[in-house]
């Protein structure tokens, strides 16, 4: 798709609570790469799979500050089932006693 995207109202809630949550991390890019080298050439929903909750913060900053440089990402990862990957793991983390 080109132009100009507009997202539904709901996720963009969701965007806006993301950075009201405490769960951006910080140098997330020198932390992914730290964390991940060459994560650009892996399957980052594979990564997502077994990452830990700071791995998984790490990878959802990413996921949402990408928009600011790539117009279009949140569709395609809305699309493709990337965040909701991210939110199960996170859910799944969250209930890890």
């Amino acid at each position: 798709m080109t132009g100009y995207f507009e997202y539904e109202e709901r996720f963009m809630e969701f965007v806006k609570a993301f950075y009201k949550t405490g769960l951006m991390a910080s140098n997330y890019q020198e932390e992914l790469e730290r964390r991940v080298p060459n994560w650009q050439t892996k399957n980052i929903s594979r990564i997502v799979e077994t990452a830990d909750f700071e791995l998984t913060k790490i990878i959802l900053t990413k996921a949402i500050r990408v928009e600011r440089f790539c117009e279009g990402t949140w569709y395609d990862y809305i699309k493709s089932g990337f965040f909701l990957d991210i939110l199960r793991r996170l859910n799944e983390l969250s209930s890890i006693d």
